[in-house]
């Protein structure tokens, strides 16, 4: 299977494993020393790239081998500490944002629907009134008059739209923080703080 590293320039040394790609940018943006690779290993591989305790090193041709003794210090384990503990807690914010945006926001504000809803308003003009048929299909199935559902429609979107915007700002806010906080507490705390700002934002 084929895994994605977190890997230090300098020694090549492995610090984490990480399985989304914005993940991994979030990680980056704490340290201008860091890339990822892309490695095959086996499928019943012993491998655990997220164990502080195990250290490995990319060689040639993306091979693993492990990390010679001279790179593993206590700021390696330091770095390699706080990385993974940033991961577990990038997580735990993608699943503040997501929950409170599709729980606060409604079906309409599914980005799917949401893109969607633009471009469908945008055929519309009510000056000349001309509104897209799939907005009129909307208000015949409401019962209501096809400029009213425009209308409507037209306020969910703005809605829509500023919760998502308020939700990514907020988003990139706390990865930052997170990239600039060590320990587990701190970044527990930086978590729940992200939530409570995030269930703010739902319902502004």
């Amino acid at each position: 299977m084929r895994v994605m590293l977190l890997v230090h320039v300098d020694s090549n040394g492995i610090i984490a494993q990480v399985d989304e790609e914005h993940r991994a940018r979030g990680l980056m943006a704490c340290s201008l020393n860091d890339e990822t690779v892309y490695v095959d290993v086996p499928d019943n591989s012993r491998y655990d790239f997220n164990d502080v305790n195990q250290n490995y090193q990319i060689i040639k041709n993306n091979s693993i081998k492990g990390l010679p003794v001279r790179y593993i210090t206590p700021e390696w384990i330091d770095l390699r500490t706080n990385t993974i503990l940033r991961l577990k807690y990038l997580k735990e914010l993608d699943g503040h944002a997501k929950s409170v945006t599709f729980t606060a926001s409604e079906y309409y504000a599914a980005p799917m629907f949401h893109g969607l809803l633009g471009t469908e308003l945008m055929k519309s003009n009510p000056a000349t009134n001309t509104y897209a048929s799939s907005i009129q299909e909307w208000a015949a199935i409401q019962d209501i008059p096809v400029d009213t559902a425009f209308k409507e429609l037209t306020i969910m979107h703005e809605q829509a739209t500023g919760t998502f915007l308020r939700n990514h700002a907020l988003y990139l806010k706390y990865v930052r923080i997170l990239g600039q906080t060590s320990g587990e507490e701190n970044m527990k705390q930086v978590c729940e703080n992200a939530h409570m700002e995030f269930l703010k934002n739902a319902w502004i």
